[in-house]
């Protein structure tokens, strides 16, 4: 039972951290080759140039953070962190609890600068590289972030079944 529980957590985690992780990277990849933004700092005030990517990317990066509106990354955290503690494994659920403290930080810092205000007013959205996978990749993983935080039941469901299959 225990080894069925813990393959349900990970097929459950994967199921809400693969379009979200998804989403993140395609973004990324959209604003490095569309708008030169290669660091966290030159991604500062994307969402005027780039409001779909830059939405992709914030939404993305809250899931994986755990916040609203994409709570799938917190169901994903709870059912990990459970089966861990259930398991034994306290000391790992506290190791990743502080990766989660840790990572928060590093998300929110980033998605702040892509809504923040940028001094750049000058910066175009127009450019001859067109990622047009990368911005697809990332607007269907954008709306399977809102699918999995919406009806997070749906990965635990495709999980369970899963881990007894």
């Amino acid at each position: 039972e225990r080894a069925q529980e813990a393959s349900t957590a990970t097929l459950g985690y994967l199921g809400f951290y693969a379009p979200m992780t998804l989403g993140a990277f395609a973004a990324a990849a959209v604003l490095a080759r569309r708008h030169s933004a290669t660091t966290l700092e030159s991604s500062r005030g994307l969402v005027r140039v780039a409001p779909w990517t830059a939405a992709v990317l914030a939404l993305s990066l809250a899931s994986l953070a755990g916040l609203p509106p994409g709570v799938g990354g917190l169901v994903a955290k709870v059912v990990v962190l459970r089966s861990a503690v259930d398991a034994g494994y306290t000391w790992l659920a506290v190791v990743m609890a502080v990766n989660t403290v840790i990572g928060l930080a590093y998300y929110l810092r980033w998605a702040v600068l892509v809504l923040a205000p940028s001094a750049d007013t000058a910066r175009s959205g127009a450019s001859l590289a067109r990622p047009r996978g990368a911005v697809t990749a990332g607007l269907l993983a954008g709306a399977a972030t809102v699918v999995v935080s919406v009806v997070p039941q749906l990965v635990l469901r495709a999980a369970s079944a899963g881990a007894l299959g």
